[in-house]
This record gives C-alpha cells, sequence and structure tokens, in this order.
C-alpha cells in the first residue's frame, strides 16, 4: 500500500508541473554584435514588463537576477539558441490534457563597449503539458533596436571607487 501511495504521490506531482524546453532566437542585431544579451520573460524571476528591466539597465544596475537566459550576440548580429542546447526550461501548474501557459519574453542587448543598449519587442509563446522545444521567436529586430536604444549610466561602484582613488592620490600627494 505504501508503495502505491508513494507512486500515486509521484504521478500528481508529474501532471501539477510541467516543463517545456526552450530557446529563442532573434535576428537584425548587427549594432550588438559581440556585446551581450539577456532574455527576460515577464512573470519570471521578479520580471513585471519591459519598461522595469530597461529603467534599470539605463541606471547601470545589475540586472542579472532577473535573467532567463544570458550569451553574446554573434558576428552577424543573432542571438540564437535552440531549445535542445538551451538547458532552459519553464516550469508551468496546468491541469494536464490540453492546458497550456501563454509566456512572453524580450531580450536586452548591450553594444560590445557596454556603454549603449537597446530591448526587442515582445515575442510570445504558448506551452503545453509536454512540450519538448519551443522557440521565442524575435523577427528581425533591427528597427525595434534602433527605435530602443538608450545609453548606459557607469556602475555606481566603479564610480565610487574611481572617485576615492583620485582623493587618495590627491591626500598623497599633499603629504609629500
Amino acid at each position: 500500500m505504501k508503495k502505491i501511495m508513494i507512486a500515486a504521490v509521484a504521478v500528481m506531482l508529474g501532471i501539477a508541473a510541467n516543463a517545456a524546453a526552450v530557446g529563442w532566437t532573434c535576428a537584425g542585431a548587427k549594432n550588438y554584435a559581440g556585446g551581450d544579451y539577456g532574455v527576460y520573460i515577464i512573470g519570471m524571476n521578479g520580471v513585471e514588463s519591459v519598461a522595469q528591466i530597461a529603467a534599470l539597465a539605463k541606471d547601470g544596475k545589475d540586472i542579472s537576477a532577473y535573467q532567463f537566459a544570458s550569451g553574446t550576440v554573434g558576428s552577424t548580429g543573432a542571438a540564437t539558441t535552440t531549445a535542445a542546447n538551451s538547458g532552459k526550461s519553464i516550469t508551468y501548474d496546468a491541469a494536464g490534457g490540453d492546458a497550456a501557459n501563454t509566456y512572453q519574453a524580450f531580450i536586452l542587448m548591450y553594444a560590445a563597449d557596454g556603454k549603449t543598449a537597446s530591448y526587442t519587442s515582445v515575442a510570445s509563446q504558448t506551452l503545453y503539458n509536454n512540450d519538448t522545444g519551443k522557440t521565442f521567436g524575435f523577427a528581425n529586430q533591427q528597427a525595434n533596436l534602433a527605435a530602443n536604444q538608450f545609453e548606459v549610466a557607469p556602475e555606481p561602484t566603479s564610480g565610487l571607487l574611481l572617485l576615492l582613488g583620485v582623493a587618495g592620490l590627491a591626500l598623497r600627494r599633499r603629504r609629500a
């Protein structure tokens, strides 16, 4: 009887929590070739909106905790990883059968020099039970990336360290 109960619990957990492997593909980011990017899914890891992440990035804040995935934009201006190779999955609650949840994602890209960044439009993906591979598809994003470009403020701690270093040098020179 105990084995039957354990098996029943395992089946219930398998039905209640489903995971779908996901990837992403984005083209048209030639101006960001060699720069870093992050994939963000609205409703996951505290991501509430594109505006929230963009505002944090503009202020030079570390937003890595919000990322679903990250990488480097290729030399052709593409940020592409198949679901099979991403190692990333989305776990969601659904009642089984044909139940599905729809997720929205966007990509934030940094120029290779790290001084400017931009974000793509939002892509949607509906994940059904037992999906083994879905892709957030971002069509040619060149126009969106150009329209959404912004300057990134330097990280506040870097500026503070620089200021302390200059102050230290000034004191040392004064004493000499």
